[in-house]
């Protein structure tokens, strides 16, 4: 099956809450593909630093562009063939009113942490080592277009790939605690 139609599939049977990474069989059962597992594990951890009992699917998701595609190759070819998806994502970020955003990669030329950055004109991140070939991302987002306050933008190393959770999960409620995120 085409994988664009697989997607569009999975989009119509959605039911509320729907969520990629619990309610998709990414080849090992609804759910259960480890990069599923990694982003939520990741993602719920996130959460219970920040004092909530929200679960991921009670978190907003969107890829940076409108369709998944099985290679970051394919996905290069897409963004050649102009699918500029900013507009819907700034609609988003108006609706959503993020504190906090967590980007799945932090490549400086081809991931969603990079289009935030270069959107929004911040020439320099701050990089925390994880290990000696994996870095965690971030800056402050001052004065937010949303909502006029701080946001807090983390770009993960891509979850696609085994990563130490343990320490992308020490690391970030480092940063949500010393930017003053936690609990807020």
């Amino acid at each position: 099956m085409d994988y664009e139609v697989a997607n569009l599939s999975y989009w119509m049977k959605a039911k509320p809450n729907y969520c990629a990474y619990t309610d998709e069989d990414w080849g090992y059962g609804e759910g259960n593909a480890p990069h599923q597992k990694r982003v939520k594990k990741v993602i719920e951890d996130i959460l219970k630093q920040l004092g909530s009992e929200q679960k991921i699917e009670d978190v907003f998701s969107a890829n940076l562009f409108f369709f998944r595609s099985p290679d970051a190759v394919k996905l290069r070819s897409y963004v050649k063939a102009n699918h500029d998806c900013w507009e819907y994502h700034e609609k988003f970020l108006q609706i959503v009113a993020p504190k906090i955003i967590v980007c799945n990669g932090n490549d400086e030329s081809f991931s969603a942490f990079s289009l935030l950055r270069n959107h929004f004109k911040i020439e320099k991140s701050e990089k925390k080592a994880i290990n000696r070939r994996c870095l965690l991302k971030y800056f402050i987002l001052e004065n937010a277009p949303w909502s006029n306050n701080q946001a807090l933008v983390l770009g993960l190393p891509h979850l696609s790939y085994p990563r130490p959770l343990p320490e992308i999960t020490r690391i970030t409620s480092e940063l949500i605690a010393e930017s003053g995120f936690q609990n807020s």
